[in-house]
């Protein structure tokens, strides 16, 4: 099994369905989708929609935060919804 940071692309998946008993989550229209297995294998995270100028975007914000509020910083959704 892969663990840690493995990040895998997926360049033709246009939906995402997250089923349990139920369909919890169903998303139409999907780019860029990237699955990441994280924690030792614990964690499965789902990533669309994200370019690079995105990234970019992400990545100086957690970085700013960081130099303001230390290693334990978080960003918030509204923050996200802003780049």
């Amino acid at each position: 099994m892969l663990t840690g940071n493995y990040l895998h692309d997926y360049p033709k998946v246009t939906r995402i369905e997250i089923i349990g008993k139920e369909r919890d989550l169903v998303r139409y229209g999907c780019e860029d989708v990237r699955v990441s297995l994280q924690d030792d294998g614990r964690t499965l995270k789902v990533f669309y929609g994200w370019d690079s100028e995105d990234e970019a975007a992400l990545v100086e914000l957690v970085k700013k935060r960081i130099a303001e509020d230390g290693p334990t910083t978080r960003v918030t959704i509204d923050e996200l919804s802003n780049l």
